[in-house]
């Protein structure tokens, strides 16, 4: 998976650290760039295929790596070891 000049991580983890409001268990753990959210026929966010798809995607995905604040593009490294980490839960 590739970078996308549309999301700045660091930018985004820095936001992301500055809302006091909001803790760390609250913070994303993935950001995916899609150029539109799917609706249903009115008009609502259509959650579904998002949670389908998960991160099974050709959308640029990024992940917060566990422990840190620091946000990386998602690659099949990550995928495996999410994996794992399903099963073993």
């Amino acid at each position: 998976m590739l970078a996308d000049p549309r999301f700045d991580p660091v930018a985004f983890a820095t936001f992301v650290a500055g809302q006091r409001d909001l803790g760390t268990k609250w913070a994303p753990r993935f950001v995916r760039i899609i150029d539109a959210l799917p609706v249903g026929a009115t008009n609502k966010l259509d959650k579904r295929p998002l949670r389908d798809e998960r991160w099974d995607t050709a959308d640029p995905l990024f992940w917060r790596v566990p422990r840190t604040e620091a946000y990386v593009p998602f690659t099949p490294a990550g995928a495996e070891a999410l994996g794992a980490e399903f099963e073993a839960n």
